[in-house]
């Protein structure tokens, strides 16, 4: 099994005017990381220091695909810890590929973790000392969040030749309205296809409830339930799942730190709709520090299908949200399928970057 190194505090690279340390994972950066990420109000759950010990201690399949975690810290000339560089290596014979921490996870959201005010000056140093320190290496940055200030210290501290981008659709929906106003700026096609869905449940003489929870990590056995859901769904969309295929719902689940956080930590987002007591369909995430919550899950099961318990699904959590004066944004993150924005949703971007210091085909 590939490990890093067990040793904390060493020295790699000096620069001109601060100094680039390895750590052996997060604990040693711990209060650190939680110092740096709480003066940084543009970060988001994913970058949260338990959200990531998840993604450290539960993508136990790694090393199967020739990857490794590495630490850096940036110290500026006072010594004082300005910049976290948490990575996902993958090493071969060309060379070596950079990630950001969370990579292959299902975070919506990927960063480094650094001061909310840090000039694009130490940031250029602190990435030149980094790729020293790597070697040959490539930076591959997926997921990165159209509102982070890494966007500005990428494009202001690096020549253009040095990196090129692209971009992906998000889409959120603005909580910061009447559930009354929302529903009625719905298309009549949508409000139709609800009203709809709920004649039909009342000609079965069935009965919906859509159950909405906050700040609720979600039991073992309950997030079974969900995941067969999920998968199967995935399994109907032909969406491959790589080698996991093979492997039971729990040990499925347990190589997913995503679906491991939902049941480690606390800002847990969860809404369920049972028709006739048995689970229709779920979305699950977590909830941010404004109070945005980010989905990277959403499915539904397809014997329900007739009723579409997906539209009610989505407009009866906002009806809890909006009712209980919840902020920020209900955020159905990354891909911009048709019925997020049939169901009022607003598009966004994040970025992709790839960065070589020694230049890179933009094209």
């Amino acid at each position: 099994m590939t490990s890093i190194q067990p040793v904390a505090d060493v020295p790699s690279r000096a620069g001109p005017m601060g100094l680039l340390v390895r750590h052996a994972g997060l604990k040693p950066v711990k209060q650190l990381w939680l110092a740096l990420y709480a003066g940084n109000p543009g970060f988001t759950p994913y970058q949260e220091y338990h959200y990531c010990r998840v993604v450290e201690r539960y993508f136990v399949f790694s090393t199967r695909q020739r990857h490794r975690n590495v630490v850096y810290e940036y110290r500026d000339p006072t010594g004082a810890g300005v910049i976290l560089f948490p990575l996902h290596l993958r090493t071969s014979k060309q060379g070596t590929v950079a990630y950001l921490w969370g990579e292959f996870s299902q975070a919506g959201c990927l960063d480094f973790i650094y001061k909310a005010d840090l000039r694009p000056e130490t940031f250029r140093e602190a990435f030149a000392l980094l790729a020293r320190a790597l070697g040959k290496v490539k930076f591959v940055f997926s997921r990165v969040s159209g509102c982070s200030r890494l966007n500005e210290l990428i494009r202001t501290g690096l020549a253009p030749e040095q990196y090129s981008f692209a971009t992906e659709s998000c889409v959120h929906i603005d909580l910061a309205t009447s559930f009354d106003q929302y529903y009625q700026d719905l298309s009549r096609h949508v409000r139709q296809n609800l009203r709809t869905s709920v004649n039909r449940m009342k000609k079965e003489n069935l009965e919906f409830e859509v159950r909405t929870r906050t700040d609720a990590p979600l039991g073992m056995g309950l997030l079974r339930e969900l995941f067969r859901i999920y998968w199967q769904r995935l399994a109907e969309k032909q969406i491959r799942f790589h080698f996991t295929r093979f492997l039971p719902y729990y040990l499925r689940m347990l190589s997913n730190p995503s679906i491991v956080a939902l049941n480690k930590l606390p800002n847990v987002f969860s809404s369920i709709i049972y028709i006739d007591r048995a689970i229709a369909g779920f979305c699950a995430g977590f909830t941010s520090r404004d109070g945005t919550i980010i989905l990277p899950f959403l499915a539904i099961d397809s014997r329900f299908a007739r009723f579409s318990p997906g539209g009610i699904l989505l407009t009866e959590t906002l009806r809890n949200l909006m009712d209980a004066g919840h902020p920020g944004y209900f955020d159905l993150s990354r891909g911009d399928e048709t019925y997020k924005s049939a169901y009022g949703g607003i598009e966004y971007l994040n970025f992709s970057y790839k960065i070589n210091l020694n230049g890179i085909d933009c094209g």
